[in-house]
């Protein structure tokens, strides 16, 4: 587990027992009843919650889990505080937690693998961080060998969708299931919808940083790699 072996890597004078500790969303995985994340999250916290629950940077390690669940962000910042592991010192100067700061937190995971496992070499400038996708516009998209010149951000989600419902037909429904605020096949339900080529229609109001996050989870979803979805600037 990537988690276990950043910990690993801090080289603790004393091993950590990690069959003890379990993952953590510090978003949590249901908060359709918890009024404090969705008023923390703001009117769009169904898509943002759907988007980045299950995302490497909403993790972490504890063995406070059972005690943690549900609780409002403060809480379980202070509970992270009685933690031994380094990985939860991240969270002592965060006063918040939305979709910047997960993106944020992922961003400083992924540089610490990079020290800790410096032969993976330097990340693919087409796989940036999301926040770094910001202001930009795509050139072209690629994914599983085809190629298209595109001018804004919902070209690359629609060709992305229609080629994952290509090659990954039944995958696709499921991924529909899943993130039910950004496909379906009711139009009515989404603010900008656009008709994909298998009568499915997606949501394209909104930002370029959440459409390249979608994408790349949503090419993960289906077991193609992200690998072969590339973007350029």
């Amino acid at each position: 587990m990537l988690l276990n072996s950043l910990e690993s890597a801090f080289k603790h004078q004393e091993p950590v027992d990690f069959d003890n500790l379990s993952i953590e969303h510090i978003l949590p995985q249901h908060i359709e009843n918890q009024t404090w994340w969705q008023t923390h999250l703001g009117g769009e916290w169904e898509t943002i919650h759907e988007l980045y629950k299950h995302t490497l940077g909403n993790l972490t390690l504890t063995g406070y889990n059972s005690q943690l669940s549900n609780l409002p962000f403060p809480d379980k910042k202070e509970k992270l505080q009685e933690s031994h592991l380094e990985l939860n010192k991240y969270f002592k100067n965060i006063s918040v937690w939305n979709a910047e700061e997960i993106e944020k937190r992922a961003e400083y995971l992924a540089e610490l693998a990079l020290k800790v496992w410096p032969y993976f070499g330097d990340r693919d400038s087409s796989h940036q961080n999301a926040n770094n996708v910001t202001g930009k516009s795509p050139l072209s998209i690629s994914l599983s060998g085809d190629t298209l010149s595109v001018k804004t951000w919902a070209e690359v989600l629609v060709f992305t969708l229609n080629k994952i419902a290509e090659l990954e037909p039944e995958q696709f429904v499921q991924l529909a299931e899943n993130y039910p605020h950004f496909l379906g096949k009711d139009s009515s339900r989404f603010r900008r919808p656009v008709l994909l080529n298998n009568g499915y229609y997606a949501e394209k109001n909104m930002p370029g940083k959440r459409i390249y996050t979608f994408c790349i989870q949503a090419v993960k979803q289906v077991g193609l790699s992200s690998e072969e979805w590339t973007l350029t600037f």
